[in-house]
């Protein structure tokens, strides 16, 4: 079983995870926060510590939080990032982060620099040319739309291409096609996928893809339990019918430990959980859950 807490993140001073010791994810920028220290906004960002190596999934929405809750957590420093998506919220700290993550490994999929909009008024809310060349030239850039291993043990989910079920939408993103607008297809969206001993936990970003969609993904890939499921869903002002079919559907896939956060929405987290008693719970900023992990060879 895993186990949850608000305890300190492994840093200079502290006990890292190695071989033959679990795997560790702590929310470092969340919209609301889990202990005292630390800030908050409306963005998303985790820290995976695996036996291979640690990775920052997501950057939160501003530098200034990002850094501060970094080293209010004692956070080693990564070995590579990943983006689940273009939209701000998930990359807004990347430049303030660049000098400590200089040239290491930036891994997301080849449309996370494709402009990205919202609302009537068409606000920029994602990656443009000049931020591109600002990060390539910071980081290493690995795009791809297939399934990438970041560090052993940590992949990337790839493009979710089949969507039969609900997709997590936003009504007012778009992108720009020749001179008019269309609906953001979230092409760019893509999870993290960790092997631990039990079977693997799933990271979402937004969701964009629908959590459905990009579990029933991995469950096809991988013929291995899914252990748990971490981060936002884009699940706020979803029908309460929408939440009866996902609690359904995740109760025949072997019940997975749920720590929702972000993009979920209050009442959705709290129907969930009145739906999975046993199963949800908030993954605000500080949040820490720690799973076994066979040792590598």
């Amino acid at each position: 079983m895993p186990r949850a807490s608000g305890d300190k993140l492994g840093g200079a001073g502290a006990p890292s995870v190695g071989k033959g010791q679990g795997l560790r994810v702590t929310c470092v920028v969340d919209n609301c926060v889990s202990r005292g220290g630390l800030l908050a906004e409306h963005g998303l960002s985790l820290l995976v510590e695996a036996q291979g190596g640690r990775v920052l999934f997501d950057t939160g929405e501003s530098g200034a939080v990002v850094r501060h809750n970094l080293k209010a957590l004692r956070a080693a420093v990564p070995d590579a990032v990943v983006l689940s998506h273009g939209h701000t919220d998930h990359t807004g700290g990347l430049e303030a982060l660049a000098p400590l993550l200089s040239r290491r490994p930036l891994v997301a999929h080849p449309g996370i620099f494709e402009e990205r909009f919202s609302g009537p008024e068409r606000r920029s809310i994602g990656m443009n040319r000049e931020r591109q060349q600002v990060l390539e030239h910071a980081f290493l850039p690995r795009l791809s739309d297939q399934p990438t291993e970041v560090v052993p043990g940590v992949w990337t989910t790839g493009e979710i291409r089949q969507r039969p079920y609900p997709e997590g939408r936003g009504k007012l993103h778009v992108v720009k096609v020749g001179d008019s607008f269309a609906p953001d297809p979230y092409r760019d969206d893509l999870s993290l996928v960790l092997k631990v001993r039990d079977g693997v936990v799933v990271l979402l970003g937004c969701a964009h893809a629908g959590v459905l969609n990009i579990l029933e993904a991995v469950r096809e890939r991988l013929d291995v339990p899914l252990v748990a499921v971490i981060g936002g869903t884009h699940l706020a002002g979803v029908p309460q019918e929408h939440l009866r079919e996902l609690s359904q559907r995740l109760q025949a896939w072997g019940s997975p430990q749920l720590y929702l956060n972000h993009c979920t929405g209050a009442d959705s987290l709290f129907h969930l959980r009145y739906l999975m008693p046993d199963l949800v719970r908030p993954f605000g900023a500080g949040s820490q859950v720690e799973f076994a992990q066979t040792a590598l060879a």
